[in-house]
């Protein structure tokens, strides 16, 4: 399985070291159309507590800070991410958390520890306001 990085395409050319495990493709080829299709059905993100994976028209967003939450959408019929499916779908989360769990495990730890943590309202721009019952998940700086 292939995922998209940006390392690959940055360093287009140069010499990819062999001392760890990288994940992604070279986006270069895509763009002058020497490749065709999508780079890869399964897309990964990962900063601080939160991480994400989208896979076959589903994404799941899923954050250590605070309480363990979840968010689960069906990008065919929600693009928007209006609707958690989180508890309609049991079977599609488990599904996504294996593959965000087997990711996670090929991955480095970071080598910088975070500074701060920030709350980061979801589905609210920073200039709206927190409001009682509004989800939020946690940034590191």
């Amino acid at each position: 399985m292939h995922h998209i990085d940006l390392f690959h395409t940055i360093a287009a050319g140069a010499e990819i070291p062999d001392d760890r495990k990288l994940d992604g493709v070279d986006l270069v080829v895509y763009l002058r159309g020497e490749m065709l299709g999508a780079p890869s059905e399964t897309l990964f993100w990962r900063e601080g507590y939160h991480q994400s994976v989208r896979h076959q028209g589903w994404k799941l967003y899923r954050t250590d800070m605070p309480d363990n939450r979840r968010w689960l959408f069906d990008l065919t019929e929600d693009p928007t991410e209006r609707t958690n499916l989180v508890h309609q779908h049991p079977e599609r989360l488990a599904d996504l958390e294996a593959l965000l769990d087997a990711h996670n495990a090929e991955q480095a730890e970071p080598m910088s520890p975070n500074i701060t943590q920030s709350p980061q309202l979801i589905d609210k721009h920073g200039g709206q306001p927190y409001e009682e019952g509004d989800e939020y998940i946690y940034r590191p700086n």
